[in-house]
């Protein structure tokens, strides 16, 4: 009962911010906006998001592999894409990770925490990764934002430094675990020990971090290079480099209760780039960023209707 509730919560949330947007812009100028868009250029995006696939699926890969899992790459991308049409029935941006470790977990009798963990710590690298990102851009590129995202980025790194620190340090780990007063609820307490000590071995292989960061810049450069596409494509103009301070942000609001962060996102693009590129252009933005994440989902629901989850895992002890 209480799950249906905050299922329909999250739907009210999504359409009613979605409503607001439309009362907000001129839709007889954003539908001339897309109807001008170049469609050249709309060709080369879509391209660039399926490239983009096989690179968080890679950095998956290495994460596993930093623990002598091994899954083939075609099985980590297929699983990805999976991921990606239930994110569009799911809560949040993330909900589809859900999904993804179900699959993974049952290619394994043993270790399965290990490898619901796997997914966990992949979407908590690229969270750090694009944080950090986002952090050089603002250093580099403050004078030009507004003090509102030059905040919100300082709070996202604050946060960020501190799951690094409670990664890495058990000290700070226990001392978090005591204020959420874990230990008088003994099954909490235990699952949570379990799950924090593979985040802590994930966060102690060196290599593994390197890589996997190494790939999450790679494919966010990819990303924002979409988005100011897009905006070339619909006749806007912007600094490449205010993109690496406005998609982080933007990404994190999509984490926001809401399903697959519909409305949230849409919002949060059109009041980070209105004053820059208009506020139809900027929700036109939006729905192309919107019709790509749909194109993903199209292609993962394909992908398990005619192939399904089931993947090999191999172990080494």
């Amino acid at each position: 009962m209480k799950k249906g509730f905050f299922f329909l919560l999250r739907i009210f949330i999504s359409f009613s911010l979605f409503f607001i947007l439309l009362k907000f812009v001129n839709l007889n100028q954003f539908i001339q906006v897309l109807k001008e868009a170049n469609r050249g250029i709309l060709l080369l995006i879509i391209l660039l998001n399926l490239i983009i696939v096989p690179f968080i699926s890679y950095r998956w890969q290495i994460i596993l592999s930093s623990q002598k899992l091994f899954v083939r790459l075609l099985s980590l991308i297929r699983l990805t894409f999976i991921g990606m049409f239930f994110n569009n029935f799911l809560p949040t941006a993330a909900g589809g990770d859900l999904i993804k470790g179900c699959y993974l977990v049952k290619g394994s009798d043993s270790r399965k925490i290990d490898l619901g963990a796997s997914v966990l710590f992949d979407r908590i690298v690229g969270t750090i990764s694009i944080i950090i990102m986002g952090l050089i851009a603002t250093l580099l590129y403050y004078k030009k934002l507004s003090l509102q995202a030059i905040l919100f980025i300082f709070l996202l790194s604050i946060f960020t430094l501190f799951l690094i620190l409670f990664l890495r340090n058990e000290k700070i780990a226990k001392t978090f675990s005591r204020l959420l007063r874990f230990h008088k609820y003994k099954t909490l307490d235990t699952q949570s020990r379990r799950i924090y000590e593979r985040f802590h071995r994930y966060a102690h292989s060196q290599g593994m971090l390197a890589k996997s960061i190494g790939i999450s810049f790679i494919t966010q450069i990819f990303s924002i290079l979409m988005n100011y596409l897009i905006i070339i494509s619909l006749g806007g103009k912007v600094s490449p480099f205010i993109l690496f301070v406005y998609i982080p942000l933007i990404w994190v609001f999509s984490l926001f209760p809401s399903i697959n962060g519909l409305g949230i996102r849409e919002g949060a693009y059109v009041y980070f780039f209105k004053g820059i590129i208009g506020k139809e252009t900027a929700f036109a933005l939006s729905i192309l960023v919107l019709a790509l994440i749909f194109l993903n989902g199209i292609i993962g629901g394909i992908i398990h209707l005619t192939m399904g989850g089931k993947v090999k895992i191999n172990q080494e002890s």
